[in-house]
């Protein structure tokens, strides 16, 4: 029965279906690319599409007028209306914000007085199976206009149909509200790394002075707040209030041991699936790890190149990918498309891999190779890094690293909000 599940329950009786081609005006792409982008309407491509978003603008800035819109055969997509790609990634949907004019990858539903341009994006988001088996399967996967006015929609009375975009747009809105603060939380993060680790070269342009918000700074009150200067460094106090002493410029091989990885024979299984962490360059991610795809044995690790690295070790990819960094949790080894940094006494790993992350040009500047980019130990050894003492770099490496640990919630809260948005489409909708 056409009955969903989960209902608010001042709504009762069955759902119609029908197709979505009986419900909405049907508005086709021009069939030619403009040539004068001179205008005020924005010329949205499928890049343009933000998934369940609005469409104000192009992100390329591409606007036409009326008369090229005409010219090329486009008709404007009014307010409203639902965008929807119908080549490659299909399905990918979105409403217009304002009117627009489509490229020939997309296309639009206008809806008619019997549903509700929100409610119709929520169902759509339901039909990519659908959508996948009506397409013309060629290199690029797409959907003629009898392919998308195909598309079936189960929908109830508008009021209903208002009640369940209302409660889902709040959904979206919460998503987007974390989405958002993840982004300040990374861009203020970036903007303190400038600081701390770019006082001659990254400061020109920052907008705003200010550390962090006072309900932010309780656990690092001793922050030294930069003057409106270009050139000037980010610097902590200690727990007296009195200045740390001058950083010194060192080389990265004064302060780390830096070891390369290797790889047992593959065709020997005994030196395979042991209890020995291996990774690749491919699963250099997150800032952290632990677990590798692949475990080699204790005998592997002997007849090989691989060295036992210690907890603590920082994993940076030196060969066709440079510079990506990870902090292992336990004890691992890699192939060889790695040099390791193990930190010496008196530097801390998360200070010196924060600095590798803002400083991933000193690593591809030096890389050299005819079939593919790699930087040796030696060179790595050569890098200067300007360095504070171990008590501030402790200071700077429990700041940042509470940074990270706010992204982190924040990643979490909006992986729970999709799980459950995924949820209530599952039992809202029929």
């Amino acid at each position: 029965m056409n009955v969903p599940t989960l209902r608010f329950p001042e709504f009762k009786g069955v759902w119609e279906r029908k197709k979505v081609g009986e419900l909405c005006d049907f508005i086709v792409p021009g069939r030619n690319k403009p040539t004068d982008f001179n205008g005020e309407i924005p010329w949205i491509t499928t890049p343009d599409i933000e998934h369940n978003g609005i469409i104000v603008l192009s992100k390329k800035g591409l606007n036409i007028s009326k008369e090229q819109a005409k010219k090329i055969g486009s008709k404007i997509v009014p307010k409203n209306s639902i965008i929807i790609s119908c080549v490659g990634d299909l399905g990918l949907s979105a409403i217009a914000g304002k009117e627009i004019v489509i490229n020939q990858q997309l296309h639009a539903f206008l809806p008619k007085e019997k549903i509700e341009y929100r409610f119709l994006l929520y169902q759509l988001n339901l039909q990519k199976k659908y959508m996948d088996m009506v397409a013309t399967k060629t290199a690029v996967p797409y959907m003629n206009k009898d392919n998308c006015n195909s598309i079936p929609i189960t929908f109830p009375t508008l009021p209903e149909q208002s009640r369940i975009a209302n409660f889902l747009t709040a959904v979206d809105e919460k998503i987007q509200a974390l989405k958002k603060k993840k982004g300040l939380l990374e861009a203020y993060k970036k903007g303190v790394m400038q600081r701390l680790f770019l006082s001659e070269l990254g400061c020109e342009g920052l907008e705003d002075d200010r550390i962090m918000d006072s309900n932010d700074d309780e656990k690092n009150p001793r922050i030294l707040k930069p003057k409106k200067s270009k050139f000037r460094q980010l610097r902590f106090k200690d727990e007296n209030g009195k200045a740390f002493a001058d950083w010194e410029v060192k080389k990265l091989g004064e302060i780390c041991e830096i070891v390369g990885g290797g790889t047992p024979e593959t065709n020997i299984k005994e030196y395979w699936q042991g209890d020995i962490q291996w990774f690749t360059p491919t699963e250099i991610k997150s800032y952290f790890v632990s677990k590798s795809s692949r475990t080699i044995t204790h005998l592997g690790l002997r007849k090989s190149s691989a060295k036992l690295l210690p907890k603590g070790t920082i994993l940076l990819t030196t060969r066709a990918t440079i510079g990506e960094a990870s902090i292992a949790l336990e004890e691992c080894t890699t192939n060889q498309g790695f040099q390791s940094l193990i930190v010496r006494e008196n530097v801390h790993n998360i200070f010196v891999f924060n600095w590798i992350k803002e400083n991933k040009y000193e690593l591809t500047k030096r890389a050299n190779g005819s079939t593919f980019p790699e930087i040796s130990k030696s060179e790595i050894e050569q890098i200067a890094i300007s360095i504070p003492s171990l008590s501030e770099q402790t200071r700077i490496a429990n700041f940042l690293s509470s940074i990270d640990e706010k992204i982190k919630h924040n990643d979490v809260q909006i992986e729970k909000m999709g799980v459950w948005k995924k949820g209530l489409l599952q039992k809202m909708f029929v």
